[in-house]
């Protein structure tokens, strides 16, 4: 079995000779850095589940915080990453050459090379137009943080070389004083010498931050991760820099606050290591146990770690789940934090979170999604374990799916056009009452005594005259504010049985089952309501009910479950994290792709979907199905320990 280990105090565990029945194991050579895309695809199931973010406290105009990047990379050299990357095959036959050249066109990456030229020029410094190139293929460490939309926008560059030793003295004694795209935000000490901060404006919405000493150089995606909102330097980030330009390398190495992430003095030719809060995204409470990935290549070979604590997840979840998934993806669930996240969504479920009903589920949970008629990703299955002391009642269930599931609410358009009427209404009183109050008070003598007799007189009449106007004014909307009232009880009252129609609920016993859904589907012109179905040993919810009605019939031996039909690549007495046929994701990434892409809407978009991917999409259908494992599941000792492991990669003959 291909394993590997990262850290020296983790023993390598030994070769298992496959069975004649068993898949053979796959090295990183063939599957390793598929674990990029595994963990961007679980992140969508856990969206499903539930949304808690991990916290931080940003300083910045970026709201990031730097000493918690989501993402960090260590290359020996890191303008051959991208080569790095595609001696995996499959990803050179799903990216193809185009990776390569992909960020060499990028507008930043031109935007810079055009102003260091610019600077170069102009300040009589001599740079060669190979300056960036030349310094990218040396020892760096990239920093990468998500913004608000989840997507790593941005990045700090740290990079050392022996050309950037002219550089720095060079950028120390410049004079900006009147260059509009170079300017300076600070100055910061560092080994005993003061350098400047230099902002590089790339157009007027962007620019990056530079700073170098000695041969070290940090470039920031943004000027926004260094600056306040008044502009000024922050003082988490005039360390961040300072540090980040040491000369100690071991103090670079402290860098990263969490105590998951590797020193940066691994001699890996490539490392790249992903936090929780990226590949959870957010989720976290959903994926407890891996708190981050780490991937090294080294020779032409990629290996991958996970660092857990003790993973609860039981094996035998994958008894209960249908077969001839396109992906599926095994967790651990934080029950507690569930409960949590309901109090504060003020969920009313209160019988359940008082007799702390929850927590009597095991803490395991899965997600799969399928192609087969009616499927598609918005669509998937979610699975959670019961135990034998659950103490889950049917009346808990009932009450969180009619909270969490809600009907489309077309029905309520009349009352949503009332109740934006009343709103304004009571905008419109408010501004009335506003303007009453300010005649009713008297003018300025001062005023007033500049002013003859009559002049005077035809001011208070004016002023009499826009009171008494008001006055009918509010009155005429307090009138309209009680009719609108009265419109609104009828409209309730009219509206009532259609309501109570939409929003009320099926239970009944399917065999074995009690299954939950809306009498009426929650989207008539879309065939969709979800479903919700329990037995003792298993829970089943869907937005597609025949998915959850697929999933029944495995409890009844009427279908075959995944571990049956993977021919032994799911291994029961190991952890399994992913179940993968890239045959059937390529299926689904296709429809999904010309469902969300409407040629007659977004033509652009389109073409270019139908013109890029079906070659992408056919080299991921020729990859054979695969899992992923972790060997030893009970590897720390300690709710606050984690330690890293091997995930192992097994493949369909």
């Amino acid at each position: 079995m291909s394993t590997s280990t990262l850290t020296t105090d983790i023993p390598t565990p030994a070769p298992i000779p496959p069975s004649p029945n068993t898949p053979k194991p796959v090295s990183w050579k063939l599957k390793g850095t598929l674990t990029i895309v595994a963990v961007l695809l679980v992140a969508v199931a856990v969206f499903a589940w539930y949304r808690l973010r991990l916290p931080v406290q940003p300083d910045n105009q970026a709201e990031i915080s730097l000493g918690t990047p989501d993402v960090w990379i260590h290359s020996q050299n890191l303008a051959l990453l991208p080569h790095d990357l595609l001696q995996i095959p499959i990803l050179k036959s799903v990216l193809t050459e185009d990776f390569l050249y992909f960020y060499q066109q990028d507008v930043d990456w031109l935007s810079l090379q055009g102003a260091i030229r610019r600077l170069s020029f102009e300040h009589d410094l001599n740079w060669s137009d190979n300056l960036l190139k030349n310094i990218a293929a040396a020892p760096a460490d990239v920093y990468l943080w998500r913004d608000g939309t989840h997507a790593l926008r941005y990045w700090a560059l740290s990079i050392e070389r022996d050309p950037l030793l002219t550089v720095a003295q060079q950028l120390a004694q410049m004079k900006l004083v009147a260059d509009r795209q170079i300017t300076e935000v600070g100055r910061i000490k560092v080994d005993g010498d003061e350098i400047p901060l230099l902002k590089i404006a790339l157009s007027s919405q962007r620019s990056l931050v530079l700073a170098a000493h000695g041969k070290r150089l940090v470039l920031f995606s943004d000027s926004a991760m260094v600056s306040r909102d008044a502009g000024e330097l922050d003082t988490n980030a005039e360390a961040f820099v300072q540090t980040l330009l040491a000369k100690d390398a071991k103090a670079r190495g402290k860098l990263i606050n969490d105590s998951q992430a590797p020193e940066l003095s691994t001699t890996h030719a490539q490392t790249v290591w992903m936090s929780n809060r990226f590949f959870a995204q957010g989720y976290g409470a959903f994926m407890p146990d891996i708190q981050a990935l780490r991937f090294d290549y080294d020779n032409g070979r990629w290996t991958s770690q996970a660092n857990t604590r003790k993973i609860h997840v039981d094996s035998r979840i994958w008894a209960q789940i249908p077969a001839y998934a396109a992906w599926c993806a095994s967790t651990s669930i934080d029950w507690t934090q569930v409960e949590a996240a309901l109090k504060s969504a003020k969920a009313p479920v209160d019988q359940m979170l008082e007799s702390k009903a929850l927590e009597s589920l095991a803490p395991t949970g899965a997600v799969c999604w399928y192609t087969e008629a009616g499927d598609d990703v918005s669509k998937p299955l979610f699975i959670g374990l019961r135990t034998e002391k659950s103490t889950l009642k049917t009346e808990d269930l009932t009450a969180l799916f009619n909270w969490g599931v809600s009907t489309n609410r077309d029905y309520y358009q009349p009352i949503r056009e009332i109740q934006a009427k009343k709103r304004q209404l009571a905008a419109q009183l408010q501004a009335v009452n506003d303007e009453i109050k300010a005649l009713k008070k008297s003018p300025d003598r001062s005023e007033m005594q500049d002013l003859g007799k009559e002049e005077r007189a035809a001011r208070e009449q004016e002023r009499s005259d826009q009171l008494a106007a008001k006055k009918v004014e509010k009155e005429d909307l307090k009138k309209q504010q009680d009719d609108a009232r009265e419109a609104l009880i009828a409209a309730k009252q009219k509206l009532d049985p259609e309501i109570k129609a939409a929003e009320a609920l099926t239970t009944q016993q399917q065999g074995g089952f009690t299954t939950i859904k809306r009498t009426l589907e929650i989207l008539p012109t879309q065939s969709t309501n979800p479903m919700l179905a329990f037995n003792n040993q298993v829970l089943y919810f869907s937005p597609s009910s025949p998915l959850v009605e697929r999933a029944m019939k495995v409890a009844d031996q009427r279908y075959p479950n995944v571990q049956e039909a993977s021919k032994g690549l799911i291994d029961p007495k190991a952890v399994t994290l992913l179940y993968v046929n890239p045959a059937k994701v390529a299926t689904l990434m296709t429809e999904t792709g010309h469902d969300a892409l409407p040629q007659k809407s977004l033509p652009r978009l389109r073409a270019a979907f139908d013109y890029h991917m079906p070659s992408r999409m056919s080299a991921l259908a020729q990859q054979a199905p695969f899992a992923v494992t972790l060997k030893n599941a009970s590897v720390s000792t300690g709710n606050d320990t984690t330690a890293w492991q091997p995930m192992i990669w097994h493949s369909a003959p």
